[in-house]
């Protein structure tokens, strides 16, 4: 019995070791978590992957090579650009073209416009060697040299120069430095808006008020508005008359045009001893053709006749008198107010107040009236005591009234005299 059992025993055994033997020889394939790992680590390589059964059946993963396409390439290369870098293509191990970035280290322009924007920001400059071996231009502060006690003092007096008050501070390199500050700005009141309004008043001028650059409110004169002036036409209305024209300013500053009298110019020369004017509005005065030598002869006295009636004689004067006649009386007038206006040497041949004067002494008096209308209209100079003026106006020229002949020779000795002052 015993060894009956023993028999079992063994046989038993010996059956489990052949089960385990068969389970021990059977194959391990991954499962399905297995298989994702290994896709994830395709993609990951930029890869891409494939399913396959090996030798024991089991299903399994394996990467593949996926070469980039144009769209890939053309990101590669814009990553390179943002960098600041080149390029350029290469092909790998698995025959893909791939795309590299590639330094380019900057030319003398490029490093130029770097000192340039160095300056720009008031720093120095200096250059280095990068990673890349590429020599590169960066900006550095300047050395800091702050003002010294002169250098503040003169600032100080600027300040006191323009009349301003100033301050001490400390600039951002911690050095000590002046600023001028503007004085407290007191705008005028309105005592002192209307103390200017009224001076624009007494000048004739309007006013308007303004803010001036401390945001004041000030007023200031400004010119009237004139009213419409056709200013053409009065010009046009001078030169029809014959007279020039100039312009004027009443008391509001306002244009206007007046008219004028023709400025005329005479010569006077002596020439064979005569005594030539001429002028440039045509007169022409030659002394020896309206005084040419005459002879004097004694008119004889009629006798009466047996039976002729006695002829009627002219009352005479009182003995040691002489009556002056009508042209002698004019004669005087025409003097005494060529005199009187004479006098005035520092006068204007247009000064209506010396006229005034001297026609007041001759009231309603025709000589007067023509004679001051001659010299006006007719001057051949700007002085009022124009000796040739005068005396063309009271008889230089032939043809001249008899009241205006007397004196005549007197006044040709003073203006042959007149040439050789």
């Amino acid at each position: 019995m015993k060894k009956t059992v023993v028999l079992l025993a063994i046989f038993v055994l010996l059956g489990a070791s052949f089960v385990l033997a068969q389970f021990a020889a059977a194959p391990q394939c991954p499962g399905e978590s297995q298989l994702s790992d290994a896709i994830s680590r395709c993609k990951a390589a930029n890869q891409g992957y494939e399913y396959y059964y090996d030798s024991s059946q089991c299903k399994q993963v394996k990467c593949t090579v996926v070469c980039p396409d144009e769209d890939a390439l053309a990101d590669s290369i814009a990553r390179c650009k943002s960098q600041g870098m080149s390029y350029e293509y290469y092909y790998d191990s698995s025959q893909c073209k791939q795309v590299k970035c590639t330094v380019v280290c900057p030319d003398e322009a490029a490093l130029s416009s770097a000192i340039s924007r160095c300056k720009s920001a008031n720093m120095d400059y200096e250059y280095y060697y990068d990673d890349n071996k590429c020599r590169q231009v960066r900006c550095v502060k300047p050395e800091v040299v702050c003002p010294d006690k002169d250098s503040l003092t003169t600032s100080v007096s600027r300040c006191k120069e323009a009349a301003m008050d100033y301050e001490y501070y400390y600039d951002d390199n911690k050095c000590r430095q002046v600023r001028c500050l503007k004085p407290e700005v007191v705008c005028p009141d309105e005592s002192a808006l209307t103390a200017s309004i009224e001076r624009c008043k007494s000048a004739n001028m309007d006013y308007e008020y303004y803010y001036d650059d401390n945001k004041c409110r000030q007023a200031r004169c400004i010119k009237p508005t004139c009213p419409g002036y056709d200013s053409e036409g009065a010009i046009k209305r001078c030169k029809e008359a014959g007279l020039d024209y100039e312009y004027a300013y009443d008391a509001n500053q306002c244009e206007h045009v007046n008219c004028k009298n023709k400025k005329v110019n005479c010569q006077r020369s002596l020439k064979d001893n005569c005594m030539v004017i001429e002028c440039d509005d045509g007169y022409y005065f030659d002394s020896c053709k309206i005084c040419p030598q005459t002879t004097v002869t004694t008119a004889q006295q009629p006798t009466a006749t047996a039976g002729a009636a006695p002829q009627p004689t002219a009352p005479t004067a009182a003995a040691g008198t002489t009556a002056p006649s009508q042209e002698e009386k004019a004669g005087d007038v025409g003097e005494k107010f060529q005199k009187c206006v004479k006098e005035q040497k520092e006068a204007g041949i247009d000064d209506e107040i010396v006229w005034q004067k001297c026609r007041n002494s001759f009231p309603d008096n025709k000589e007067v009236a023509e004679l001051e209308n001659c010299v006006k209209t007719n001057k051949g100079a700007a002085a009022i005591d124009d000796e040739i003026v005068w005396n063309r106006c009271r008889g230089g020229a032939a043809g001249a009234p008899a009241g205006e002949a007397k004196g005549f020779f007197a006044r040709i000795g003073e203006l042959f005299g007149s040439l050789f002052k």
